[in-house]
């Protein structure tokens, strides 16, 4: 057999894919894990994988805590950010002070933000105004998908332009849509 490799990166989505339903590799998974199983704990992939798994239960455990407050202050249109940037201000913000006082509890991320908390640029935190606005950004497009789905399925809707300029004289634009869910709810969203 010929086998010349990849070289193709546009198209290595559906090339792995392609290969992941083939039967060599759906038979080399079986094997794979027949011999695992045989062997037990003792091997280094069953080391691996504890290690790994223990990894994604700390970094679950960090997102939990920081997408409930960004959940919380977004949700009821509170700022995030202050005058700076730094755990132990009294002025860094709602997001970091929220974080604060949640940390007055849970011990977990007392000791994450006593780690990572004032690192500054360079370190990887998951506590910075980058993440926290990728974070709205996921969110918002979720809410968004949501209310298409929402119109997709009404028969009858209606849309609200208003626009008006901020005491900095930019103009704001705001879009309201209203519509009736097929079981009679009325809905409006404010996007």
């Amino acid at each position: 057999m010929d086998e010349t490799g990849f070289n193709n990166w546009k198209k290595v989505h559906s090339k792995v894919s392609e290969h992941e339903k083939s039967i060599s590799h759906l038979n080399a998974v079986r094997d794979w894990v027949v011999r695992f199983d045989k062997l037990g704990k003792g091997t280094l992939d069953h080391t691996l994988k504890i290690q790994v798994e223990s990894e994604l239960q700390y970094w679950r455990s960090v997102f939990n805590r920081v997408v409930a407050v960004i959940k919380c202050l977004s949700s009821r249109g509170l700022s995030f950010r202050a005058e700076n940037k730094l755990f132990g201000s009294n002025h860094n913000g709602n997001f970091l002070g929220a974080l604060e006082l949640i940390a007055k509890f849970d011990p977990f991320l007392a000791k994450y933000i006593e780690t990572h908390g004032n690192k500054g640029r360079g370190h990887v935190s998951y506590l910075s105004l980058a993440i926290y606005d990728e974070f709205i950004l996921i969110m918002s497009n979720e809410v968004i998908k949501r209310i298409v789905d929402e119109l997709k399925l009404s028969k009858h809707y209606s849309i609200i332009v208003d626009s008006t300029l901020d005491v900095s004289k930019i103009d704001q634009l705001t879009l309201i849509v209203r519509y009736i869910l097929p079981n009679g709810t009325l809905i409006e969203r404010f996007l």
